[in-house]
């Protein structure tokens, strides 16, 4: 896989795949929230690829989280200039043992009609943050709830003053 790099605007990218999922997160009543820094640089990156693991991420928490719960999605830069895209949900959670085979390619933790996938969208959003020199953090707890953090490192971060 190659990555067809630009100028990526994450706050614009995460507006943009809400819009996208608007239909199920109003029918299920979740509540969306959205917070970017103000000022935000943008990173240099694939913006399908990062659009593709946003879509993921948020297709699973609407997937997992009961109606009127609520998914959070978070851009920030941390101190060593890495920007942060996080992702977290009060849905069923993953059992700690189980966070391995969520993110395996195929590995899927809750099987049910309701919940039909082919156990890809973990393992693509890891492999397309890899891609970037990035990371895939996932932290979860049964009945709790669900965090993904994708952490793209300080070289891709787009700084106007140095």
């Amino acid at each position: 896989l190659e990555l067809v790099e630009e100028k990526v605007d994450l706050a614009e990218t995460i507006h943009e795949c809400v819009r996208i999922m608007n239909g199920k997160i109003k029918s299920k009543h979740i509540q969306v929230i959205t917070q970017a820094e103000p000022g935000l640089p943008g990173i240099w990156g694939d913006k399908r690829k990062i659009r593709q693991i946003l879509l993921n991420l948020l297709s699973n928490s609407l997937k997992f989280t009961p109606d009127g719960g609520t998914i959070r999605i978070t851009c920030r830069m941390d101190v060593s200039q890495a920007m942060q895209l996080i992702v977290s949900d009060t849905g069923v959670g993953i059992a700690e043992e189980d966070i391995p085979k969520a993110l395996s390619v195929f590995g899927q933790v809750h099987r049910s009609k309701s919940n039909e996938g082919t156990g890809l969208g973990l393992p693509l959003c890891k492999m397309y943050a890899e891609l970037h020199g990035g990371r895939l953090l996932l932290t979860s707890a049964l009945g709790e709830g669900t965090t993904v953090r994708i952490l793209f490192p300080h070289q891709r971060t787009l700084m106007t003053k140095k």
